[in-house]
């Protein structure tokens, strides 16, 4: 006979293991199956994942909430990209990845970044700047793809009073 078979469950055992189990697979779900927030079209360097995490991390810094705006957005970015280098590539790719898993690393969310609100990914963006010091030049990167991406559009210009070039 094995050891489980000569103990009996009891009700509030099986009561407190079904609750352990659902709460597991509800964060397991939260946590390994995400959403797609954003509708963006296919990149050429960026993959779909790579795509939603760097519009989570453009509407965190520049507070853009237009979708075919964002959209735009990441094909500029997309298109900067093409002129890195492939260590640069992979470099920002996996910035991007660590990124995405670094609320449940770092700052105590039980969530991938792409999945928090945007008053918690701002959070988690200001706990990347004030980081240590391997977190700020990530964050530099990503505030400056964005900040790119952003004031090349024409649209924006008026926002901050520019005119446009002479």
């Amino acid at each position: 006979m094995s050891l489980l078979a000569q103990k009996e469950l009891s009700r509030r055992s099986f009561i407190r293991l079904s609750v352990f189990g659902l709460i597991t697979i509800f964060l397991g779900w939260r946590f390994f199956f995400r959403t797609k927030k954003y509708l963006i079209p296919n990149q050429k360097n960026l993959s779909s994942n790579d795509a939603q995490i760097l519009a989570a991390v453009y509407t965190a810094i520049t507070l853009e909430d237009s979708g075919p705006a964002i959209a735009e957005a990441i094909s500029k970015i997309d298109q900067f990209i093409s002129t890195l280098t492939r260590r640069s590539r992979l470099e920002l790719k996996t910035a991007l990845h660590l990124l995405e898993q670094s609320p449940l690393l770092f700052h105590g969310y039980i969530s991938r970044f792409t999945g928090l609100s945007l008053e918690s990914r701002t959070k988690v963006l200001e706990g990347w700047q004030q980081g240590s010091l391997w977190r700020r030049p990530v964050f530099n990167a990503l505030k400056e793809l964005s900040y790119l991406a952003y004031y090349t559009d024409s649209g924006n210009w008026k926002k901050i009073g520019y005119n446009g070039p002479l």
